[in-house]
């Protein structure tokens, strides 16, 4: 349940973004490219992890959906951090931000 909260709030930040961004059409394709490598970091890091996928109880024991699926929610849940600085802005000066808009 907790991971599905924060996959629907990644989305929801996400769409969000797009949605502020839409007239940079070059930003939203490289945010894509680095969305779709973010999901391969979080499925490489799962595995990294957890690295036998057969008989998962029988090697990390009947805890391993529990554990596996907070991991699962602890790295949305810093995605969405990171992705939440397109909504909130940066401070007027911050040169070193690129894509991010100034704070209104």
């Amino acid at each position: 349940e907790d991971f599905t909260k924060a996959d629907a709030e990644l989305n929801r930040v996400y769409k969000l973004i797009r949605s502020e961004y839409s007239s940079d059409p070059l930003f939203l394709k490289q945010l894509q490219k680095a969305q779709r490598a973010w999901i391969a970091f979080r499925d490489a890091e799962l595995t990294a992890i957890f690295p036998q996928q057969d008989n998962t109880r029988l090697h990390y024991g009947s805890v391993y959906p529990m554990c596996h699926n907070a991991l699962l929610t602890r790295l949305t849940l810093e995605r969405i951090s990171q992705l939440q600085i397109w909504l909130d802005g940066i401070e007027e000066g911050d040169v070193c931000m690129g894509s991010v808009k100034v704070k209104q």
